[in-house]
């Protein structure tokens, strides 16, 4: 994950999923929205003001929804970017 402070009220999110974890895009598409919906579950915790770019892998298609958002979740309060 990368993050930059902008000057604006909300955040911006971005997300990649590199071609090497499936070739299919129905997959790699997948992977962008379970992510982004766990992310929206959690929008209002987040401190505004963040660029954020998620390089998500592999592993994620084999989760269940709430054990990844438990990790994001998680990831979040590690890096303080919760409030």
């Amino acid at each position: 994950m990368r993050t930059s402070i902008n000057e604006l009220t909300y955040n911006r999110y971005g997300f990649v999923v590199k071609k090497t974890i499936d070739k299919r895009a129905t997959v790699r598409n997948r992977i962008r929205r379970l992510f982004r919906s766990c992310i929206e579950e959690m929008i209002d915790e987040i401190v505004p003001g963040q660029d954020m770019l998620f390089f998500l892998q592999g592993k994620i298609v084999e989760m269940k929804r709430e054990d990844l958002y438990n990790e994001v979740h998680s990831f979040f309060k590690e890096k303080h970017l919760l409030q």
